[in-house]
């Protein structure tokens, strides 16, 4: 799912909840958001930084925000070094290993 879901974040959250196969790839929106107390946000922020963990990816929105600008973001919320790894490469890795022609 793109953009995280946006504006159905507690629908996606479900989704993703069912569906392990869900990923939900976070481009297009400014990250500080993700993290900000009345944003919208913070089902997906809760769940992300734990059960959600393996299946959420970044994306940019590049030209539209700047690559720095979003992974500074993204460093600056109080999620677990592990879960912002496997937001930043970990799961993607994946992802494309378990599609990959053998």
């Amino acid at each position: 799912a793109s953009h995280g879901g946006w504006p159905w974040i507690a629908e996606m959250v479900a989704v993703a909840r069912k569906h392990p196969q869900v990923y939900i790839e976070f481009g297009g929106i400014a990250p500080k958001y993700v993290g900000a107390a009345g944003s919208g946000w913070e089902v997906m922020y809760r769940f992300m930084n734990s059960v959600l963990s393996q299946q959420i990816l970044y994306g940019t929105d590049w030209p539209t925000m700047d690559h720095q600008r979003t992974l500074t973001e993204w460093r600056e919320l109080d999620l677990k070094s592990e879960v912002l790894q496997s937001l930043m490469a970990s799961n993607a890795r994946r992802l494309i290993q378990q599609h990959r022609q053998p």
